[in-house]
Formats: C-alpha cells, sequence, structure tokens
C-alpha cells in the first residue's frame, strides 16, 4: 500500500467515526495524488453533505466521479446528494451507474428504485427494489417496500409473497422459534375443521383492513379466533365474523391451534390472494351514536364534515407519512355550508388555531373521541361529509358502510392505487397529490 493510499485510508477511518474535519484535512492533501485523488474527492463529498452543505458536496463528487467514472462508491455518494438536493432524476442515473458497476450492490439499487418512486416510474422502482431484495435478502424492510411497489401495481400474488417477508412476520418467527415450534402460514384448504387463531400483529388500521380477509375461513374452520389490540374487540363482536376475541395483554393457549399473522391472511389461498374483498360490517352501537348524535347537534346545523390532515410517522420507510397542509385545505372548506369539526389526532399545538383561521368561522374540535373507538365509528357514520388521509378512521367508515372524500399524498400507499378509486375502497372518492408534490388540483376537486 503506497503512502496516499494508507492517507485515504486514515480519511475514510475518520469519517466513519465521526471526525470530518480531520477527515477533509488530509484528503484535500490528496486532491492531486494520481491513485487517490478521487475517493479522495468522495471524502470531500461525503463530508460536506452531512454538514448540510449539499452544493459543496456536490462539487465534489461531481470532480471524483469525473476522475473515476468506473468506482461505483463514487457514484453511489454522488447519487446520495443528488437525492438529498431533490434532483431525482440526475440521483437515478448515479444509482444506476453504480448498480451497473457493482450489480450485488444493494442500496444503488434501493437508492435507483426511491428515485424512480419520486419521479413516478413505478415499473422501474419494482425492478430496483427487487434487485435489492435479492441482492440483500436479509436487509429489514426491504421486501416490504418491494410490497408497497406490487401492490400498488396491481402486482398481487407478487406483492403479497414480499409482503409475508415484512420485518413483523420475521420477529414472529424468532419468537416461534424460541418456543420451539415453526410458523408458516398453512394453505387454506389445511384449516379445514381447524381452530383459527388470528394474531392481529399490526396497527388498528391495518388490523381493520386485514380482518375482511377473515370471511374466506367462514366454512372451512371449525373456529375463528382473534388476538388483538383490546380496543377492537367490542366492535369485531358485533361483527360476527369470529368465534372468540381475546385481547392481546392476556396470554391465549395455542395449544391445538393454527396460529395465522393477520397480514398472512391474504395468501392462504391462491385465489383469495387476488381478490378484494370488502371490509368487514360492523354497526355503530347505539348509546355511542346517541352520545354523538346529541354532540353534533350541540355544535351546529347539518351538513356535518369531518376533516383529518395528518397521520402516518415517516416517508419512505415503509411507513408513509400522509399529510396535507393545514391553510390549503381549511381554505378550500370554507364555502362549506352546516358545521365543520376536527377530528386529527393527536393534534399539534398550533394546528387547531391555524385551520380555525383558515376556515375563517369555527372549528368544533372533536380531536378527543378518536380515543374511544366506539365514539369514532359512530361519528364517521353520522357525519354528512368526511375528508381525512388514510387512517384508522377511514377504515371505520368502510366498517360502518359510509365514504370518506380520501386525500392521498404521493407516492400513494399501495392500497389506494395509481389512478381511480381503489378496489378495496370502491366507495371512496380519492383525491391525490401530484408527483411533485402539488395538491392544488386535489384540492380543486375537493372544493368542486
Amino acid at each position: 500500500m503506497s503512502d496516499d493510499q494508507r492517507m485515504l485510508a486514515e480519511a475514510l477511518r475518520r469519517l466513519q467515526s465521526g471526525d470530518r474535519t480531520g477527515a477533509v484535512e488530509i484528503a484535500q492533501r490528496l486532491r492531486n495524488s494520481g491513485d487517490a485523488a478521487a475517493r479522495a474527492s468522495m471524502v470531500i463529498g461525503i463530508a460536506r453533505r452531512e454538514e448540510a452543505r449539499l452544493d459543496e458536496s456536490l462539487f465534489a463528487l461531481e470532480r471524483a466521479a469525473q476522475r473515476a467514472p468506473e468506482d461505483h462508491a463514487i457514484a453511489y455518494e454522488l447519487g446520495r446528494t443528488l437525492e438529498a438536493l431533490k434532483r431525482w432524476g440526475p440521483a437515478r442515473t448515479a444509482y444506476l451507474r453504480a448498480a451497473r458497476l457493482r450489480p450485488s450492490f444493494a442500496p444503488a439499487h434501493r437508492g435507483a428504485a426511491a428515485a424512480s418512486v419520486a419521479v413516478a416510474d413505478f415499473a422501474m422502482a419494482e425492478r430496483e427494489y427487487a434487485a435489492a431484495a435479492d441482492s440483500a435478502p436479509h436487509e429489514p424492510g426491504l421486501f416490504q417496500l418491494l410490497a408497497q411497489v406490487q401492490l400498488l401495481r396491481g402486482h398481487l400474488e407478487a406483492g403479497w409473497r414480499s409482503y409475508a417477508r415484512r420485518p413483523q412476520r420475521r420477529a414472529y418467527e424468532q419468537h416461534f422459534a424460541q418456543l420451539g415450534l415453526r410458523y408458516e402460514p398453512p394453505a387454506l384448504r389445511q384449516l379445514a375443521g381447524r381452530r383459527v387463531v388470528i394474531l392481529g400483529e399490526q396497527g388498528l388500521g391495518d388490523n381493520l383492513f386485514f380482518l375482511r380477509y377473515a370471511r374466506a375461513l367462514a366454512g372451512v374452520a371449525a373456529s375463528i379466533e382473534y388476538v388483538g389490540d383490546a380496543r377492537l374487540i367490542g366492535l369485531l363482536a358485533r361483527s360476527d365474523a369470529f368465534t372468540r376475541l381475546h385481547s392481546d395483554k392476556i396470554p391465549v393457549d395455542l395449544a391445538g391451534a393454527v396460529p395465522v399473522l393477520l397480514g398472512d391472511l391474504p395468501v392462504l389461498d391462491a385465489a383469495l390472494a387476488l381478490a378484494h374483498p370488502p371490509s368487514l360490517a360492523i354497526a355503530p352501537a347505539p348509546d355511542a351514536t346517541a352520545r354523538v348524535r346529541a354532540r353534533l347537534e350541540a355544535a351546529g346545523p347539518r351538513p356535518w364534515t369531518a376533516v383529518t390532515w395528518r397521520a402516518g410517522v415517516a416517508p419512505e420507510t415503509g411507513h408513509l407519512a400522509k399529510q396535507v397542509p393545514i391553510e390549503p385545505l381549511f381554505e378550500t372548506l370554507r364555502p362549506a355550508r352546516g358545521t365543520v369539526i376536527a377530528l386529527q389526532r393527536a393534534p399539534a399545538p398550533d394546528e387547531l388555531a391555524r385551520a380555525h383561521a383558515a376556515l375563517g368561522r369555527t372549528l368544533h374540535d372533536f380531536c378527543a373521541m378518536n380515543a374511544d373507538l366506539e365514539e369514532a365509528l359512530a361519528l364517521v357514520s353520522l357525519v354528512d361529509r368526511h375528508v381525512a388521509v388514510s387512517n384508522t378512521n377511514v377504515h371505520l367508515a368502510a366498517a360502518a358502510g359510509a365514504s370518506v372524500e380520501v386525500l392521498v399524498p404521493f407516492p400513494p400507499e399501495w392500497r389506494w392505487g395509481l389512478e381511480g378509486a381503489s378496489p378495496w375502497f370502491p366507495a371512496m372518492r380519492v383525491h391525490r397529490q401530484q408527483a411533485g408534490g402539488d395538491w392544488g388540483g386535489a384540492l380543486q376537486r375537493l372544493g368542486a
């Protein structure tokens, strides 16, 4: 190893340890080195990106790429900086170049897939996520990202196979293995005459969504039980779909039972995987309906409009953030007659005040009603208009047979598809954000 190569290795070591200043100082001394200059510029580019000095990062990495066009690591880092600048087309080109130079390098494929999603090229996104998953089959979350794109494109059979490799499934497999058992979803025909226990391993909304597939067990299994969030037990008891219901806070004896994870229900049968079964039907409780109706009548005259503007936690991680800007949304609703209520779960301290100002009149605060699913179910069944991003209340509305005007951010969550109505929610009216982030057209249609 030459002295320059040893210096470069030290610069990389310092960069990885968080000493960006020391790394850059060494790298700058190598900028004219014949065999280390390109990677030295790469070190500078990475350090500047980590310091949020993106223009300097881009300059250094473009210089590195010119010097070493066949270096996959430099092409990949250039893609990362272009992605940070939201220059999605050039970022994808850089990632694809890195993937061509090192086909087994999963991060390059993953980067190319994410950039393809950003420019609405979902066909390429599917190919690149598949290549990333092939190269790194044990990387958490990759198959869930692949499933998101496959299901979004309507490739249901492949999508459910990928979804079956989600992190929650792997965690349950490990848990069963510790008990000396093996978890594997059975074929539907194998459940004939058996006690089946569905394990609700996901959030409230997904539990309500996936349990629509439990109907396929009726007439096959001897009994159908559900173990999940205690808040759902009372609602599900009125669906007549289950023999028994258990809170996940209390251990359930699985001796003699066939456990099936909630998210694996679609893969029990080939025909079921290709189907779009309707939501379970759950009627609101009469006492909750009476309480909520009284509160709505006290708030103001009909028509009653319920609004939610935010849900989810993080974009492009498999848990898509869903948010509509408050001011444009409520300005769109300003001409609406009747009474407008906020149904936002855990609103930020300033959100209600901003929404109230944009609406130009009283916005009634019903947000606390989210804490009681019985009251939330009654509310979504009673309101005359429900405007929301996809959240638990949308699933409650589907169960109650009510419609929602769903505001779908880009990229859309898989269950909303790429255009038109969702095959799982055909009664819902969908308003879609554009790929560039524009809500103008969607809000115009909402206000029409």
